[in-house]
């Protein structure tokens, strides 16, 4: 769910600079998520949640650097390439999944 909006994001507010590959596999996710969104919300009908507001340069950048555990410099960001891109992509499907299960469990 959460994938969803990152890439969603990722793509509309600000350019990233992707290879025409990318951005046609970016495209696809988006939607394959965006299908996966509305699926979820029937299922939990108004026990669902919102999409918080996020911050997505800054977060990533914290979020790489406590990975790290060091601060980049330059600082991680999501929107210079394809590899960035495809590391934070990647990130937030395993962040989702884990998610997933976490509420599947419970």
């Amino acid at each position: 769910m959460l994938e969803s909006a990152i890439t969603t994001l990722l793509l509309v507010y600000r350019r990233a600079n992707l290879s025409p590959e990318v951005q046609a596999w970016a495209q696809e996710v988006a939607l394959d998520e965006q299908g996966h969104v509305r699926m979820v919300r029937e299922v939990l009908g108004n026990r669902g949640v919102p999409c918080p507001t996020l911050d997505i340069t800054n977060g990533f950048r914290k979020y790489f650097d406590k990975a790290l555990k060091k601060t980049s410099n330059p600082p991680f960001d999501p929107y210079k390439n394809d590899a960035n891109f495809l590391l934070a992509t990647w990130s937030l499907e395993e962040i989702g999944a884990t998610g997933d299960k976490v509420c599947n469990s419970q």
